[in-house]
């Protein structure tokens, strides 16, 4: 099934809006080689506002790729991503379009993101002023209009934005991140990978801090991530990806209750459990191979 066909159980979040933000048709990513590499192999899925979607599944499956081509920063070699039903114009030399920029990325790695010459409330102020170039002056009501404000909403003071990114934690920067991304009130927030380089301790509350301000703001956010763990205590929709193609979707409850495909129950399985037992998680033999239908839910 693909998400051109009508919307069944588990494709719309409760509570989300059920027009698509954004939406991937059938995309198809090949990288150069002999014989070229499959990376995003046949993906469609829509991300609606007020919902997070957690994408999950293990290093090398094509997570980060489809996060390049939902952005722009990758043009596909098949299929199309459509931004509020038009299609995504690619990210040019000179920059994106002003009104490309509804859609906010924030990276893996926050020591990359930030610019480490600039203190963080210009960069939070760069956030605010796309949305005015894209939305006009008047911002919606009960939106952060100043990078102090929006220090304040992730938890730090406005005196943070005279600092510069080197003077805090790697928990705090991702915040920061955040926080500008979303300055820029965008439609749809790609989170690639967010949590990974953070310690076990800021981990969740990073997710929570990003999932819930997103959420708050009334845009739809793509979490990707190999932690299930986490990604089950944001998300409300999961899609399981492997070799490149979506391999089970539907309600996050619903899958890691009662997982159906073989891939998604190896992940499960691999989830260390904190029973205090000194249990190992499930070891998948080397050279294991899974099914690629997809189950739908």
């Amino acid at each position: 099934m693909t998400e051109t066909e009508p919307h069944m159980s588990g494709d719309v979040s409760p509570g989300s809006s059920t027009r698509a933000v954004l939406s991937a048709r059938d995309v198809v990513v090949d990288y150069p080689g002999h014989p070229a590499l499959r990376a995003v192999d046949g993906v469609s899925f829509d991300v609606h506002p007020g919902e997070v979607i957690g994408l999950v599944g293990e290093s090398g499956c094509g997570k980060s790729t489809m996060a390049r081509v939902l952005t722009g920063l990758l043009k596909p070699n098949a299929g199309e991503i459509l931004y509020n039903d038009q299609p995504l114009k690619p990210l040019g030399i000179g920059g994106r379009a002003a009104d490309s920029t509804g859609i906010q990325m924030v990276f893996q790695d926050p020591g990359s993101s930030l610019n480490p010459r600039r203190r963080v409330g210009p960069q939070i102020q760069d956030g605010l002023d796309a949305a005015r170039r894209r939305l006009g002056r008047t911002l919606k009501e009960g939106h952060p209009t100043t990078p102090g404000q929006w220090l304040e909403r992730i938890g730090m003071t406005p005196s943070d934005a005279e600092r510069f990114p080197r003077s805090f934690s790697g928990g705090q920067r991702q915040r920061i991140a955040t926080a500008r991304a979303l300055a820029a009130a965008p439609d749809v927030l790609i989170a690639d990978e967010p949590i990974s380089s953070l310690d076990a301790s800021t981990q969740a509350l990073v997710a929570y801090v990003m999932s819930s301000l997103t959420v708050a703001e009334g845009a739809g956010m793509l979490f990707i991530s190999h932690d299930l763990a986490v990604v089950r205590l944001i998300a409300d929709r999961l899609l399981v990806m492997y070799k490149g193609r979506i391999v089970e979707r539907g309600p996050a409850e619903e899958i890691w209750a009662d997982p159906h495909h073989p891939y998604t129950k190896a992940l499960l399985g691999a989830i260390p459990l904190p029973d205090g037992a000194g249990k190992l998680p499930a070891v998948t033999p080397p050279g294991t191979q899974y099914p690629l239908e997809e189950v739908v839910r």
